[in-house]
């Protein structure tokens, strides 16, 4: 009678040890498969949209440009740019808005749309200001492609000794003045090689040499607001 009771006590214990045995395997196999599936996902949106681990985690509001240097600090350019010659023929080109801005130490700054960078007088101007001591220029060039517009700054704080730099974003501003903004850009379904294609398209219109295009190309790179 104790042998048996003895028995049916270790077969109880042991049916117990084996359900959660069982039970144990069954929740690692699922956390795997859950891992794996995590994986793929992870692997598959970063091939298509060029995006990290830190994207897929992060909620994207959109999609905007930058040329990635430390703090946004404007991105340093080698080359050196006709600002002039670029608004003319973004004017020529059509479908770009901007605004030209030269002065020097002793000249009063001028501010002028692109789309009046073809009279002989004001570009004659332009370049007088821009010999003077101490002057400095910058530009900025918007086009839209859709309902977003690529916004790029060119600018030279010292004509006589410093480089041109380059600031680019989505952002709409105020009436061309370039004050204020809404944040903003691409759906964050937009693909990475898409974006840099208009950026390209933007760039087509500046008549640029091939050194000047791939300097402002390969220093654009899209990424996610969050």
């Amino acid at each position: 009678m104790h042998t048996f009771i003895i028995v049916s006590y270790l077969k109880k214990k042991y049916a117990k040890s084996m359900k959660k045995n069982m039970l144990g395997k069954y929740s690692v196999g699922l956390i795997l498969i859950i891992l794996v599936i995590f994986t793929s996902v992870v692997t598959f949106s970063s091939l298509k949209t060029g995006a990290g681990l830190k994207d897929i985690l992060l909620t994207c509001k959109y999609k905007t440009i930058s040329t990635q240097t430390e703090n946004s600090a404007p991105k340093l350019l080698n080359q050196k740019y006709d600002l002039i010659q670029i608004g003319n023929n973004a004017r020529n080109a059509g479908g770009y808005e901007g605004i030209l801005e030269i002065g020097s130490e002793s000249q009063v700054g001028k501010s002028y749309s692109i789309s009046e960078l073809n009279k002989k007088d004001i570009q004659d101007e332009l370049y007088k200001i821009l010999n003077s001591p101490n002057s400095f220029e910058r530009i900025y060039i918007s086009k839209y492609f859709k309902s977003v517009p690529l916004n790029l700054k060119i600018e030279r704080m010292n004509v006589e000794f410093g480089n041109y730099t380059l600031s680019v974003d989505t952002f709409k501003y105020d009436n061309g003045g370039y004050n204020g903004n809404v944040v903003g850009g691409y759906n964050c379904s937009t693909l990475d090689d898409d974006i840099k294609r208009d950026v390209g398209i933007m760039l087509q219109g500046f008549g640029l040499t091939i050194e000047q295009y791939n300097e402002i190309f390969e220093s654009v790179y899209p990424i996610k607001g969050f």
